[in-house]
């Protein structure tokens, strides 16, 4: 793991929502910490297709999706992100940068604004209604997704 230091600034207004009360310096510092980069393959998923349903996506789309072991690469620089996503022969590649307004596509093709907020070892964002919640714990990403009270959960593995 890293050496980070902060300004004593930094520490002095240190807040749980480390978007809303660190400096962009001091972010890029403190993300280091939480290494999201890496090549996720999908282990387990729960509620896919009632969820699925709920967003909208065809029912053939759903049959087709229900059984891909997806990989997702995740490249970190601070706050920085790059993210590629392939499901059999979809990919999506999207970016954002932590606390700033960014383009996302949902599992329709819709694209939308919205801004990733990142807590520890946390992403949370809001899309078009679906809220995700990302935590990394050691070589594991748990996603939960929400919508309209219907939870989705994937549970993927590090391979590189």
């Amino acid at each position: 793991m890293k050496q980070v230091s902060l300004s004593s600034d930094a520490v002095k207004t240190a807040r749980p929502s480390l978007t809303a009360h660190f400096s962009r310096a001091d972010l890029k510092k403190l993300t280091l910490l939480m290494d999201f980069s890496g090549k996720y393959q999908l282990e387990s998923h729960e509620n896919f297709e009632a969820f699925m349903k709920a967003v909208g996506l065809p029912e053939d789309e759903i049959e087709k999706g229900k059984d891909i072991k997806s990989i997702s690469e995740i490249h970190q620089d601070g706050a920085d992100f790059k993210v590629k996503v392939t499901a059999g022969t979809k990919v999506v590649l999207y970016s954002f940068t932590v606390g700033e307004e960014c383009e996302l596509e949902t599992f329709t093709g819709e694209k939308a604004k919205s801004v990733v907020h990142m807590d520890g070892n946390k992403l949370t964002v809001c899309v078009k209604g679906i809220e995700s919640l990302t935590e990394l714990n050691g070589d594991i990403i748990t996603n939960i997704l929400t919508f309209d009270g219907i939870v989705y959960k994937r549970l993927s593995r590090r391979i590189s």
